[in-house]
């Protein structure tokens, strides 16, 4: 998005600019479809992804939060884009921005993401509205009868 708004890529831009002999099918995907995990592609496989031998630290998702709270290196405009949930092709709805989940909890906004990788699991909400942010990061695998997404239980 930093780069976005430097005016050096698009968001329409297609791979092929990046890729160019990548295949066939892939040049029409642009930046965007690949942000917002509708381009068609499959998701990694196992052993495939750069970032699996490095789980997230917590003193990074701390920063992360922080930078996310202020106008540098993201402008509002790119928060506002990242966090707008985009439709998938059918025009269904999706829940999902760029790279990040959206949904109303409790009545108020929130973005999130989790994932994990052979023997942890990580977790980052924000509300920004309320400017209040949680990470949950185990070892301990999903508990048994859990879906592993964010949910509100009702009181």
């Amino acid at each position: 998005m930093v780069l976005v708004q430097q005016g050096k890529l698009s968001l329409d831009e297609s791979l092929e600019r990046f890729l160019p002999d990548a295949p066939a099918r892939w040049r029409s995907i642009t930046v965007r479809e690949l942000l917002n995990h509708t381009s068609g592609l499959p998701h990694d496989a196992p052993g495939e992804n750069p970032f699996e031998s490095r789980p997230p630290l917590d003193e990074d998702l701390a920063k992360w939060d922080v930078a996310l709270a202020r106008e540098v290196p993201l402008s509002s405009a790119s928060k506002s884009a990242m966090w707008t949930a985009t439709p998938k092709p059918t025009g269904a709805p999706f829940g999902y921005g760029f790279g990040w989940q959206i949904a109303t909890r409790g009545g108020q906004r929130v973005v999130y993401h989790g994932g994990g990788r052979s023997g942890f699991k990580s977790y980052f909400a924000r509300f920004p509205d309320k400017h209040l942010s949680f990470v949950v990061m185990t070892n301990a695998g999903q508990p048994a009868g859990s879906s592993g997404s964010f949910t509100e239980t009702p009181r």
